[in-house]
């Protein structure tokens, strides 16, 4: 399901002023767990007296961090997936949790190829809006970066 989640982030959104202030608070974010996980790694190491055993320790906990995250990304996808008109809540699902291509989710849909593309394009991109305050819409841009 995590996939799912970052599958919107990645399908891309054009950055604005609202975006770049999100974009900075991801970067303060991933600065702060660096810190953290320093930190943490020295507490670790004092408590357990063993280096390993306190990287393993710091390791789990960033873990269960993603997962969190991820998970409070999947609750907002699932809450926003009602607000879609059906025809393209329908191609939305069918692509993402069915795992469908274009040609598949017409024939399920009974419509063209070309109707598909553009439900699902809409949906796409208004589950960027929606979305918008978990800051998906910068990890398709770092993603579309790096792939140039």
């Amino acid at each position: 399901m995590m996939g799912l989640a970052l599958s919107i982030a990645h399908d891309g959104i054009a950055k604005d002023l609202e975006g770049e202030d999100t974009l900075e608070s991801r970067v303060a974010i991933e600065a702060f767990l660096r810190e953290v996980e320093t930190r943490a790694f020295r507490i670790a190491v004092m408590n357990v007296r063993d280096r390993d055993e306190a990287l393993d320790i710091v390791q789990d906990c960033m873990i269960r961090l993603d997962q969190v995250l991820a998970q409070d990304a999947m609750r907002a996808l699932e809450q926003a997936l009602p607000m879609l008109p059906p025809r393209q809540r329908e191609a939305f699902t069918l692509r993402n949790f069915e795992g469908l291509d274009v040609a598949q989710t017409a024939v399920a849909m009974n419509c063209t190829e070309g109707s598909v593309k553009t439900h699902y394009s809409r949906a796409v991109h208004r589950l960027r809006e929606l979305l918008r305050e978990h800051g998906e819409e910068h990890w398709y841009e770092e993603d579309k970066r790096a792939a140039d």
